[in-house]
């Protein structure tokens, strides 16, 4: 009787520590609000079909009622009302927080030009990866080559490629997946359970340092929450594609909550191998796990940890001599082009110390990588008989045209933040906010090339990288008046890096290079923002870039192209945004001064060795990228809205010489830079039903640009269509999609060099995109 009371006692009183909590969520005009998350620190829930809500939690605990497209409301247990009104959030951004800066700052007041997709227009594209996105985001280019995109053009600035010879880890577009840095291997581009993607437009060097002179990709995933939710996904698409996704997470114990993500992905890789009989050897093979922990320990004191695996055992055989459009290849050796990443992130924001707020973060990451490439993309049957007829014997020896070249790359980044925020209790004139940060990392990258001529030598390349970054960055936000801001962005850098190489050519083994060398940086950034009234903002800025220089790594190049000179630009900028009743825009104009600009030089050191395709940097003198970026979006209907985005730029680089090999030197330049086209830009069409029933139509256009720096082969350009058609219904998403529905062959990387026996003769090579891929897709959050 007495363990009855007892028991009683404590149930009675679990029970008077809580309270249920219900209502009905409406926005203005009196509609309901399907899908609204409804949470406090222990628990939470979504409002349903009838906008309907109930939930059970402590009495002590704050209520937050939040939804894409509507301001957030907070309550307490005792003043919830019956019927919630959500007002829309009629100006752009306003609550759309960006990630990537110092500051937390939500869109509207972001004084810069930056493409955001959220959770919500996350949710209903047709693929899961960053590649999916491309078209649509205004100056941004990229370049095949690889398995998946991984080298990215901003505004006309980035890398091509990253062979074995082409220098160290530096890179001009940062890439980043939850504060991790994979820059250079941006394969890993996976968006499901993704919070949002950003994407910034011009230098960055002040805020990320390395990496960033031509602006970032930020993607942050979806964060642990204090109440239980899961999402499960899967599609099924042509060339035998096949995707199984899952995330789940909620409280582990009181204030510790977790979500674990993982997804498979497969497909045969749009390629058949004639050689072979078969059409996965281009296929991809995609395996993902994560899994995020955030600690509440006090209302200041947080710990956010991060833990992420990658597998992408995909192959590599996407290239043919005769760029035939049925995209058939004809390989004997095909390659593959392979990663396996494991990363951790630690960030802890401590409570209040000396008037400031310090945030720490942590980072580790270790990336295995092979790439390799059937060298002649033919085989026996092919050289020997017409148009080729290529002879096999030489004075009664047999030599086989049959190459292979392969890369192995290991590389290793840790990096330690240190951000101080200041807070109110400061008492700075001019209501103003100081941040101080401090920075260090260190980049491994040994880089093991192998090149094989089947029945003799050819070349081989072991070269390390150590690298230190080291750097102090500050930030001054100054409010002029109440409408007027400036902003000052300034960092100091030294970048330190040592490198070891070893090689052997066509069984010669060289002298060893080992060198070092130090190098000093600063970035600036000085923005001046006003907002000029609710639905009016207006910037410009004047910001200065880097990027650190390198050695070519192959031994035979010519003595003057072993090194070359660190990169700089100064931009400037004026853009704003504007929201009408039903419009909304976002634009920008830029001019940016480049010096010292590295071109990516390519060459065939020996006629009939497609082994001996060189890639090095070099430095031109000077060029400049011009152009403006616009984004708006309209409301025809309330169940009709309409999208654009497009691009313009303008680019030159003054002429430079470069050695062919180490007889021949040949210039180039005076004229566009490099995979830069004039103009991109995208249209879409989307149309919900009051039933669930939904279209989203997909136009994406891409002018001609140069393949190269060091010849004058161009892309042509073209337009892509993609479609979606759907059924959306409280959690669930039902879809049938097509991408590039009218089966258009568009080039993704071009070479030209000789590789066709007899002659040899120099020729464009051209990598296709994929062509038509109708899939349909299912998608249920609970």
């Amino acid at each position: 009787m007495k363990k009855y009371i007892i028991f009683t006692l404590i149930l009675n009183y679990i029970l008077t520590q809580s309270i249920e909590i219900s209502g009905i969520i409406k926005d203005s005009k009196g509609n309901i609000i399907p899908d609204v998350n409804v949470y406090s620190n222990s628990k939470g829930t979504t409002s349903n079909k009838e906008g309907k809500f109930n939930i059970i939690i402590k009495k002590n605990d704050i209520i937050v009622i939040s939804h894409i497209g509507f301001e957030q409301k907070i309550y307490t247990p005792n003043n919830i009302p019956k019927i919630i009104i959500l007002n829309k959030a009629t100006i752009l951004g306003k609550n759309i927080y960006v990630n990537s800066t110092l500051d937390n700052r939500d869109l509207y007041n972001t004084p810069a030009s930056i493409t955001l997709f959220n959770s919500k227009e996350l949710s209903i594209i047709s693929d899961n990866h960053f590649e999916g996105l491309l078209g649509q985001i205004a100056n941004l280019n990229y370049s095949g080559g690889t398995s998946r995109p991984r080298y990215f053009q901003i505004r006309g600035i980035g890398e091509r490629s990253h062979y074995a010879g082409e220098g160290p880890p530096n890179y001009s577009v940062g890439f980043f997946v939850d504060g991790i840095d994979y820059s250079g291997i941006g394969m890993i581009g996976h968006l499901f359970d993704t919070k949002q993607v950003e994407i910034f437009k011009g230098p960055q060097s002040t805020v990320f340092g390395p990496n960033s002179m031509a602006g970032s990709i930020n993607i942050t995933t979806n964060d642990p929450t204090p109440f239980y939710t899961s999402k499960i996904e899967t599609f099924f698409s042509s060339d035998n594609g096949k995707n199984y996704s899952l995330a789940i997470g909620g409280p582990i114990v009181k204030n510790l909550n977790f979500r674990i993500a993982g997804l498979h992905h497969t497909q045969n890789g749009f390629r058949k191998n004639l050689f072979f009989n078969q059409n996965d050897t281009n296929g991809k093979n995609e395996t993902l796990y994560r899994i995020k922990l955030f600690w509440s320990l006090k209302n200041d004191f947080h710990i956010h940890y991060t833990n992420t695996e990658h597998s992408l055992n995909n192959k590599y055989d996407a290239w043919a001599p005769d760029n035939n459009f049925s995209l058939n290849t004809y390989s004997n050796r095909p390659g593959q082009d392979s990663q396996d990443s494991q990363a951790q992130a630690l960030k802890i924001e401590f409570p209040s110390l000396l008037n400031f707020k310090p945030i720490f973060k942590y980072s580790k990451s270790t990336a295995d990588m092979i790439h390799s490439y059937d060298s002649d993309w033919g085989n026996d049957n092919l050289w020997f008989n017409e148009p080729y007829n290529y002879d096999a014997y030489y004075y009664g020896y047999y030599l086989a045209y049959d190459y292979f070249d392969q890369t192995n790359r290991h590389k290793n980044i840790q990096s330690n933040e240190l951000i101080l925020h200041s807070n109110k209790n400061l008492n700075l004139p001019l209501n103003s906010k100081i941040i101080i940060g401090f920075f260090n990392s260190k980049t491994n990258q040994n880089d093991i090339a192998k090149g094989w001529l089947f029945g003799g030598d050819a070349t081989d390349l072991s070269s390390n990288f150590h690298i230190k970054n080291s750097a102090i960055f500050s930030n001054l936000n100054l409010n002029l008046t109440k409408s007027i801001e400036l902003n000052i962005n300034a960092r100091y850098e030294n970048h330190l890096s040592s490198y070891i190489a070893e090689s052997n050519y066509y069984g010669v083994a060289s002298q060893p290079i080992d060198t070092s060398k130090s190098d000093n940086f600063s970035g600036l950034n000085f923005t001046l923002k006003h907002i000029y009234n609710k639905t009016l903002l207006l910037y410009g800025s004047i910001s200065k870039g880097y990027k650190a220089g390198g050695i070519n790594q192959h031994p035979y190049l010519n003595n003057k192209s072993r090194f070359y000179n660190p990169e700089y630009n100064i931009s400037f900028e004026f853009g704003g945004r504007k929201s009408f009743k039903n419009l909304k825009i976002n634009f920008a104009f830029f001019t940016m001064q480049r010096e010292n600009i590295q071109v990516q030089i390519s060459s065939q050191q020996v006629e009939n060795d497609p082994n001996s395709f060189t890639y090095y940097t070099s430095n031109s003198s000077s060029g400049h990228n011009n152009g403006f970026e616009f984004e708006s979006s309209i409301n025809i209907l309330p169940s009709l809205n309409i999208t654009s985005s497009f691009g313009y730029l303008d680019t030159y680089i003054e002429e430079f010489i470069f050695p062919v090999n180490q007889s021949i030197i040949d210039s180039s330049g005076a004229r566009q830079q490099a995979m830069a086209p004039k103009y991109n830009g995208s249209l879409n069409i989307k149309y919900n039903h009051q039933t669930g029933l939904f279209f989203i139509g997909n136009i994406t256009i891409k002018d001609e640009y140069y393949f190269s720096d060091s010849h004058n082969k161009k892309s042509e350009p073209y337009s892509l269509i993609n479609c979606d058609f759907g059924y959306k219904k409280n959690n669930l998403i039902l879809s049938i999609w097509g991408k590039n529905i009218t089966d258009k062959r568009y080039a993704v990387r071009g070479f030209y060099f000789g590789l066709e026996p007899p002659n040899y003769n120099d020729k464009l090579y051209i990598s296709y995109g994929n062509p038509k891929e109708i899939g349909i897709k299912l998608s249920y959050q609970f």
